[in-house]
């Protein structure tokens, strides 16, 4: 049935002992904290024949279709030799400690963690007493140019987009895809190489604003006020 969050009661003598700890820097936790958390089930959807989807499996099955429909199959004519990679335009330097460290220090602790259940603060921790072997792990997935297959698994959660007239069709839900942490944390420190060699080597035009480095919507603003008094 689709269960987003869950909520639950909270007992009068762990609500003392959690008020006890909270001071005027995180005063309010214990607002949200007492609330506790939501739990809602998705509504029945609708096939595009109009009959009813109601169990989990079918609910799944539709929304499955319609979030990811199949490829469009590929030319027959269409030929491309993948055997042997592209020459390189400059030697490869190997990931380094600094990068590992920062990309990791740039997550969220409260991010939410794929089917492996670890996050980012539980990778913090087992960095502090394993931080040559997870580097390892990471320098050698980049060199190798190998992206785990278990990394590439994702946990789907189904999302109700606001201010819809009818929840039972499935384009008025939309899905956000949980993976693994460690995964991400590979991607990250690639992304951020990809942005710099985007900059150094100018392979964005000037005029691209999102994501790229030091640029954002106050600097499209200009560029586009600069345009028209220059008009």
């Amino acid at each position: 049935m689709f269960p987003l969050v869950s909520r639950s009661p909270r007992p009068q003598c762990y609500a003392l002992a959690f008020a006890a700890r909270v001071n005027h820097k995180n005063l309010w936790r214990l607002n949200s904290w007492y609330r506790g958390v939501c739990k809602t089930y998705s509504p029945s959807l609708m096939h595009p024949d109009g009959s009813i989807a109601s169990d989990a499996t079918d609910k799944t099955n539709l929304l499955l279709s319609t979030w990811f429909p199949p490829p469009a199959a590929i030319p027959g004519d269409f030929s491309c030799d993948f055997s042997n990679p592209l020459p390189s335009t400059r030697p490869f330097v190997s990931i380094t400690h600094q990068e590992v460290d920062d990309a990791l220090r740039g997550t969220s602790n409260t991010s939410a963690p794929g089917s492996s259940g670890v996050n980012y603060k539980a990778l913090k921790w087992a960095y502090k007493v394993a931080v040559n072997e997870l580097d390892s792990l990471v320098r050698a997935a980049v060199r190798f140019s190998c992206h785990h297959p278990l990394w590439k698994i994702a946990v789907v959660v189904s999302i109700p987009k606001p201010n819809k007239k009818s929840y039972s069709l499935p384009r008025s839900h939309h899905p956000i895809q949980l993976l693994k942490c460690f995964g991400k944390l590979v991607e990250k420190v690639m992304a951020k190489r990809f942005l710099f060699d985007a900059g150094k080597y100018n392979l964005m035009l000037f005029t691209q604003f999102g994501r790229r480095s030091y640029a954002s919507c106050l600097d499209a603003g200009l560029s586009l006020t600069h345009n028209i008094e220059s008009a």
